[in-house]
Order: structure tokens, then C-alpha cells, then sequence
């Protein structure tokens, strides 16, 4: 009968531990090289619909180098309810042809639409005109996803969004990094090996099953209804301007006039559910600070919440795919983008009298703003405009509202036109 005997170790444990702490080091040294790669030469891995339609930026700009460019910043509105594809052609007032995208992102409201306008001038792109949303809820109170940031979007935000959450979320994100942004670095890389949700856009930035559902039922559209009101309904009812927010909109209009980029403001469709939700003092608090971005910036805003009906939207505020056609296809007549691109002569017809073209309801001033109430021959789409710096004999002003059109008091009064 033998002895048992106690076998040595084959391995030592001071090798074990070593090669642990190399393995643990290598690791560390990995995830560090990716941090520092991600946000110093690939940003855009911390987003991956910015990613997408920056790509779709570059091919465009690339495919018309000679073209002027046209970039529309926005919400999940715009993402929904404009479709360049289907824009008929502009031009400039040189003749030259204009490509526009559709740049906007989920959720955006003043805070990131300053930094997608950031982001294209940190890829080197600058757009010669600039379409930005004023969505109203989101100017009350906007969520930014900060897991979508970059160290370079840190720094646009720091001045409008609490320093240290941002600080602190930014560096705990980098922890995770590797796993977190791999799907995205994996898009951009090794496209048929990364995972994930892609984003389905065309050629332009118009909506492929992205934004809008493909297949939206009854019990899918009460859902989006539900959510939507859950979302908006207070923030409208009790609406006010977020100081942060209308600081990010006026460095937005800073970095235009830097830039010498054309800029106008937009309120795009809403259906008639969704602006029931406004509370009584509202309608007169956003109509004054619209007047004081066109006074103050010297910035064109137009109105066009009331433009669509209410069988053109998928919930309250969101158009379906035929919606969407047939707005981008009035905003072709409109004279926003003829405003906005430079034809001046559009501003001197509008500003003086009716005219085969369009046909103005009624225009006063405030301030030094023109306002105008205009409607296309057809009465396809109708809205008012504010313009800066225009001086017109004022006269009243009437907003549209459900029943029609309802006189507001002016510091001067007569008929309208």
C-alpha cells in the first residue's frame, strides 16, 4: 500500500499572478487605445444615426462639390416629415442648383441642434443655408441621451447643460466603452460583422423606416398617441422658454453669423389634438419670443404648425409617409426657401402687396418686424412669417386658429389688405 504524496504545483503562483496583472494590463491598454481613438479621430462612434447621416453628408457633398448645400436640423419631425428625395429642384440666386439634407436627429431640440451644427463644422463641412425646428415642447424641456457624446460634444454643452452630470456621465460611459460603442465602430470599419439596429435612411437623409414605423396599426397608433401626450401635453400646457435652451439656440444663430450661413426657423406640422393642448397663455408667450429671435437675431421664422390636416399624422405631431410627401411638396411653393436662399425679391413682393404668387391675409408690425399672414393662390399651405427689419405701415394681426382666423390687438390698427 502506497503513500500519498502531495504533488508539487506546476505552476508557480508568482507566475500566475503575473500573468494575470499583464493580462489586466493589456485589457486596460486596450480599452484606453479605444477611448482615446473613438473621441479623438472617431466621434461619431458615440452616435450612430449622426454617424449615418454624416456619411450621407460627405457622399452627397462629394458626388456635387459645386453644389451649395442646404441643411434642414430638427427633431424626430423633421426626420418624419421631410423627405428631400422627393423636394423638386432649387436654386440659389446665382442659378446654381442646391442639395439639401435632411440632418436632424431623435429628440433634438435647441442643445442639439447647435451641436449637429457643431458637428458638421468639426468634419469640415460648412452648409451655406441652415433650416433649423423650433419645436415647442422641447425649447420648455429637452432630454439629451448623454451616452451619445463624444468628449468634443462634452465641450459644445458644458455651457448649457449641468457641468458636472456631464463630466461625470462622460467618464463613466468610457468605462464601458468597448462594449457599449462597438456595434458602432463595427458600422464604420467591418459593416457585415457589426449588430445592432441600423438606421435606414435615403440618399439624403429622408426617412426609410427609421423614424416612422413601416406598419402602423389602431392599437400601435392609440399607443403613439398615449406616449406623445404622456411627453407633451404638460409641458405645453404650462410652457415656457428654458433659459439654457434659448442660449443654445442664440450660439446656434452666433455660429451662422460666424459662418456666414443663411439661417431660418421653422415650426413645422402639428395636428389639431396636439395644439388643443396648449394652455391659454401660450400661444401669446411663443409668438413674443418668435418675435424677439426675428427682432433680436434678425432671423426669418416661419410657421407651419397648422399646415397639414389632421389625417395626415401617425400621432399628434408626428406625419405619416403621405403627410410627409405632401409637406415637402408645399414647402417646394413656399417662400421660405426662397427667403432663406438669397432671393431678396421674394422679401419686396411679400412685404408690399398681393401678387399673383402669393396672397397675403393680413401683415402689421411689431417691434421691427414684418408679419405676415400669407396663403398660396390654392390655399395649399398658409402660416405666418416673422421678418426682421422690415418697415411697413403696422396693422392687425391674426393668428389661425381651429374656427378660422382671430384678430390679436396692435399698437396700431387697420384693415387688412
Amino acid at each position: 500500500m502506497g503513500y500519498l504524496t502531495r504533488m508539487p504545483c506546476p505552476l508557480d503562483r508568482r507566475a500566475c499572478r503575473t500573468e494575470a496583472l499583464v493580462a489586466l494590463g493589456v485589457f486596460v491598454a486596450l480599452a484606453v487605445a479605444f477611448v482615446v481613438v473613438m473621441d479623438v479621430r472617431f466621434p461619431f462612434w458615440t452616435d450612430r444615426e449622426y454617424a449615418a447621416r454624416r456619411q450621407i453628408v460627405l457622399d452627397r457633398t462629394a458626388e456635387h462639390p459645386e453644389r451649395p448645400l442646404l441643411v434642414v436640423l430638427g427633431s424626430s419631425r423633421v426626420g418624419a416629415g421631410f423627405v428631400p428625395e422627393e423636394l423638386g429642384p432649387i436654386y440659389d440666386d446665382r442659378g446654381r442648383q442646391i442639395s439639401v439634407i435632411n440632418f436632424s436627429h431623435l429628440g433634438a431640440g435647441p442643445r442639439m441642434n447647435l451641436l449637429q451644427l457643431r458637428r458638421l463644422l468639426r468634419d469640415g463641412t460648412t452648409p451655406d443655408y441652415l433650416l433649423v425646428e423650433f419645436m415647442p415642447s422641447l425649447v420648455h424641456h429637452e432630454p439629451v441621451t448623454l451616452s451619445q457624446l463624444a468628449l468634443s460634444d462634452v465641450n459644445v454643452l458644458l455651457k448649457h447643460w449641468d457641468g458636472e452630470q456631464l463630466l461625470g456621465k462622460a467618464a463613466e460611459y468610457r468605462l464601458t466603452a468597448m462594449s457599449r460603442y462597438r456595434a458602432n465602430c463595427l458600422q464604420s470599419i467591418a459593416r457585415p460583422w457589426a449588430t445592432g439596429e441600423r438606421v435606414t435612411l435615403h440618399a439624403y437623409g429622408g426617412d426609410c423606416d427609421w423614424v416612422r414605423p413601416s406598419i402602423i396599426d389602431a392599437d400601435k397608433r392609440d399607443d403613439l398617441c398615449r406616449l406623445v401626450h404622456e411627453q407633451c401635453a404638460e409641458s405645453m400646457a404650462y410652457w415656457q422658454v428654458d433659459p439654457l435652451a434659448d442660449g443654445a439656440t442664440r450660439e446656434l444663430l452666433a455660429v451662422c453669423r460666424e459662418h456666414r450661413i443663411r439661417v431660418a426657423i421653422v415650426l413645422f406640422p402639428e395636428s389639431s389634438t396636439f395644439r388643443s393642448w396648449y394652455g391659454d397663455a401660450t400661444e401669446d408667450r411663443m409668438r413674443e419670443y418668435l418675435m424677439s429671435l426675428a427682432d433680436n437675431e434678425n432671423v426669418p421664422v416661419f410657421d407651419e404648425r397648422a399646415a397639414m390636416p389632421d389625417e395626415c399624422f401617425i400621432d399628434p405631431h408626428h406625419l405619416s409617409a403621405e403627410g410627409a410627401s405632401q409637406f415637402t411638396a408645399q414647402l417646394h411653393k413656399h417662400p421660405l426657401l426662397k427667403l432663406l436662399t438669397g432671393q431678396r425679391d421674394v422679401v419686396n413682393r411679400l412685404g408690399a402687396c398681393p401678387n399673383e404668387e402669393y396672397n397675403i391675409v393680413h401683415r402689421m408690425t411689431q417691434r421691427r418686424n414684418l408679419v405676415l399672414c400669407i396663403a398660396s393662390p390654392d390655399h395649399e399651405w398658409s402660416g405666418p412669417i416673422y421678418l426682421a427689419n422690415c418697415q411697413h405701415e403696422p396693422v392687425s394681426l391674426r393668428s389661425r386658429t381651429n374656427e378660422g382666423w382671430r384678430a390679436v390687438p396692435a399698437t396700431a390698427r387697420s384693415d387688412p389688405p
